[in-house]
């Protein structure tokens, strides 16, 4: 279930960062938030996650993360997951055989994703370029 005491633990948390980012926040941590995205799971053709929804490390926060995680795996959609705190996430929930595919870099998968290019090749590019 969600966390009994959502006001109590944004409090703690700090009121800044809830009033930052406002209801978006909030909705991680009740069921009726999680609905619109594990609604669109089951109909998506390919699904890619990069980073856990709230701190997941503690009990309170990471009913989100794991209602998500649990839409993501059982979909039938072909699903991604990179990032490490991604990675720890879905062991925590026992869940990471689930996905189809598992990359240890979640920004730069994002930016291959992207389609930009990773400083890595660049900076083979300009080594081959220098030494031949």
């Amino acid at each position: 279930p969600a966390p009994a005491d959502t006001a109590g633990y944004l409090s703690t948390v700090g009121q800044q960062n809830a009033a930052l980012l406002g209801s978006w926040y909030r909705e991680f941590y009740a069921d009726q938030g999680l609905l619109p995205a594990r609604g669109s799971c089951p109909a998506a053709g390919t699904v890619f996650v990069n980073g856990p929804l709230g701190i997941y490390e503690k009990a309170p926060s990471e009913y989100g993360t794991r209602k998500i995680w649990e839409a993501v795996a059982e979909s039938s959609a072909h699903t991604t997951i990179g990032g490490g705190d991604t990675i720890s996430a879905a062991n925590k929930y026992s869940l990471r055989d689930r996905f189809d595919y598992v990359c240890t870099a979640g920004g730069g998968m994002v930016r291959f994703l992207s389609g930009e290019e990773l400083p890595v090749v660049t900076a083979l590019k300009a080594a081959t370029a220098r030494f031949g």
